[in-house]
């Protein structure tokens, strides 16, 4: 057994103890390394940092169920590969979502008022709505329907009483 593997054995012990605070000269010694190896697979330095944290985190849970016989660093190597496995995992099961500023089609095209009236502003207002309209025609007929109906409550479309009638008592809003 190597000085530091002894060192490291050493350590474990005391934490295994119940000494709590000699774990912090295990990060300490591996945060580093964790940190280039979990920004190289994630490729953002906080979902990397957040990747060492929930390593750590789950060594020291886990420190009980180590086995002394392997290596300490490739134990938590190990770890952090599979924490950085999960966290990519998240990342690609959440949709990316983009947010309209429904504002615009209100009002004037330009309702900030250190903003000027340019011809640039009129012709980017004018391109969102038809963005908007291309978007809306492709909704489900019950959901555009909704939308005509003031669903949105910005709707500036004039409303059907027949068919609004008809849809309200579908909505629920919740």
């Amino acid at each position: 057994m190597s000085a530091d593997a002894a060192d490291i054995a050493a350590v474990l012990a005391a934490v295994l103890a119940g000494d709590d605070d000699s774990f912090h000269s295990i990060a300490a010694r591996y945060e580093t390394a964790l940190m280039r190896v979990a920004f190289s697979r994630l490729g953002q330095r906080d979902q990397a940092e957040e990747a060492v944290q929930e390593t750590f985190l789950n060594a020291f849970r886990s420190l009980h169920t180590y086995d002394s016989h392997y290596s300490f660093r490739t134990w938590l190597w190990t770890i952090l590969l599979n924490q950085c496995r999960r966290q990519y995992q998240k990342k690609k099961r959440t949709p990316a979502t983009v947010s309209w500023d429904f504002e615009w089609h209100r009002g004037p095209p330009i309702s900030h008022p250190e903003e000027t009236i340019t011809a640039e502003n009129i012709a980017i207002t004018q391109e969102k709505k038809m963005v908007l309209d291309s978007l809306l025609d492709k909704l489900p007929p019950n959901q555009a329907d909704a939308y005509d109906c003031g669903f949105t409550r910005t709707s500036s479309i004039k409303k059907s009483p027949t068919r609004c009638d008809a849809v309200s008592p579908r909505l629920r809003i919740e």
